[in-house]
């Protein structure tokens, strides 16, 4: 049962969102934005929904939000960067692969959106192109109509701070060392981290990280996801149905698909905690076994 969290930690900490709203609508006639920051699996899709429910039928408040993932860079556009920068820019990852661009405008326009007003949600689908992931078509994003009180932008990466030049010079993984042995990769990502993502990092108004244990739980976690993919797709497929270019990455592929995200989240692991304004660190079966919170100065 998730009775006592809901009470002990959730409702609070919607109690908390709820009140940095009113401050904010009252200081700047905006809605408020909060990041969530969690390793892929740890949680946080879930975690967000919930606090949507609170806020919304338990604190009569009108919050919606997206995630980072839906924001990547159209399967061509990767294509093109891979070809003008460096071959990882193809596989949607890191810092370089999202439109940050699209992310901030639409962040904006949530923000200050007024009755009656209709903002349109971009969507990724990450099956599309064989597992490779293409955004929607803009006729297919969702609607959002009205005024916000909370926006929630969520992902692997929000709040994500580019390393100091030093840690660049060794690769972390096999993957780094064989395909980013001169480090353009990277070093393109770390630039991309300290400017454009800084700029939209910095429209968040309190960030909360969700702390899972270590790369190895990312591994796991991802593992389950897609093997999950790959039972739905098989059905589907089993049915009948036609599943178009749809696909799910084989337990090889993805170790090496996570790979490409160990060096921002082993980084984000050691330094968000003391950064962002809440930490929920998770352990067994998904549970919040501590809470860190930080004065607003950190």
């Amino acid at each position: 049962s998730l009775l006592s969290e809901t009470f002990a930690i959730y409702i609070p900490i919607a109690q908390f969102m709820a009140a940095r709203a009113k401050q904010i609508r009252e200081s700047e006639q905006r809605a408020c934005i909060f990041g969530i920051n969690g390793g892929q699996g740890s949680g946080k899709t879930t975690i967000n929904a919930f606090l949507q429910i609170i806020l919304k039928s338990g604190l009569g408040l009108r919050s919606t939000g997206f995630s980072i993932d839906d924001v990547y860079k159209t399967h061509a556009q990767r294509q093109s960067m891979a070809e003008q920068i460096h071959p990882l820019f193809a596989i949607r990852s890191v810092a370089g692969t999202h439109d940050t661009q699209l992310a901030i405008d639409t962040l904006q326009a949530l923000s200050h959106s007024t009755d009656g007003q209709k903002i349109a949600i971009p969507q990724f689908d990450k099956m599309a192109k064989q597992g490779q992931g293409d955004r929607l078509p803009e006729s297919a994003w969702p609607l959002v109509e009205g005024a916000i009180d909370v926006i929630i932008f969520e992902g692997w990466c929000v709040g994500a701070q580019p390393q100091p030049t030093e840690q660049l010079e060794h690769p972390v993984n096999q993957r780094e060392s064989d395909e980013d042995p001169q480090g353009v990769w990277r070093s393109t990502m770390n630039q991309r981290l300290a400017t454009e993502y800084r700029e939209l990092f910095n429209l968040i108004d309190e960030l909360m990280v969700i702390q899972i244990r270590s790369m190895e739980d990312v591994f796991h976690n991802r593992e389950l996801q897609e093997r999950h993919l790959r039972r739905r797709l098989a059905e589907a497929r089993a049915r009948g149905e036609d599943t178009g270019d749809q696909g799910a990455m084989s337990p090889e592929q993805v170790i090496a698909f996570i790979s490409l995200y160990e060096r921002t989240t082993r980084h984000m692991l050691a330094t968000l905690p003391e950064q962002a304004r809440l930490t929920l660190f998770i352990g067994d079966n998904h549970r919040i076994e501590r809470i860190r919170c930080n004065t607003p100065n950190n």
